[in-house]
Formats: C-alpha cells, sequence, structure tokens
C-alpha cells in the first residue's frame, strides 16, 4: 500500500458464501440499492459471480474493513430472506491515493 500519507480512501471487498444460486442472483440489485442509501461509502460496485455476491466499496475511513463488512452483512440479512449459514469475508483492503 504505499506511505499512509499518501493514502486518502481505502477500496474494501468483501464476499459472502452461504446463497443458493436463486438467492444469490437477485442479491446485486438489492444490496446496491441499499447502499445508495449509504453515501459515507463511494465507487460501491456490486456484483454476482454465479456461486458469490461481491460488494467493493471506498470510504476515508475504514483501514480495516470492519464497518463496510458490518454494513454489508446487515444489508444481506435484511435484503436475502432465506434459512441457511452465511460466511462473509473481507477479500481485500486497498490504500486508494
Amino acid at each position: 500500500m504505499g506511505s499512509d500519507s499518501a493514502i486518502s480512501h481505502f477500496r474494501v471487498t468483501l464476499t459472502c458464501g452461504g446463497l443458493t444460486e436463486r438467492e444469490g442472483e437477485r442479491a446485486p440489485h438489492d444490496v446496491a440499492a441499499e447502499f445508495q442509501q449509504r453515501p459515507w461509502h463511494s465507487n460501491v460496485a456490486v456484483r454476482w459471480d454465479d456461486t458469490l455476491p461481491w460488494l467493493a466499496a471506498e470510504n476515508d475511513f475504514d483501514r480495516n474493513g470492519l464497518a463496510l463488512f458490518d454494513e454489508f452483512f446487515e444489508v444481506v440479512v435484511a435484503c436475502v430472506k432465506a434459512p441457511g449459514a452465511r460466511e462473509f469475508k473481507i477479500v481485500s483492503i486497498d490504500g486508494v491515493e
């Protein structure tokens, strides 16, 4: 990541395992719509890759990715009404200059 003084934002990428294909296909639309209501995260990108929903977003405060992780968890639990265990994971945290 370069020197911390040059980093102005953090780009955090997350996934959520444990969704069926049917549950996951709709998840990106619902998650993206919810994150439109959260302007403290910018450049939000949500996609489904046939196995996992992915969320990536930038902010200026989430050095360890846990804030976005918590919000992604809340949104998926609220938007994807289905039984089963979910496995949330921080995939990467990159500094953005």
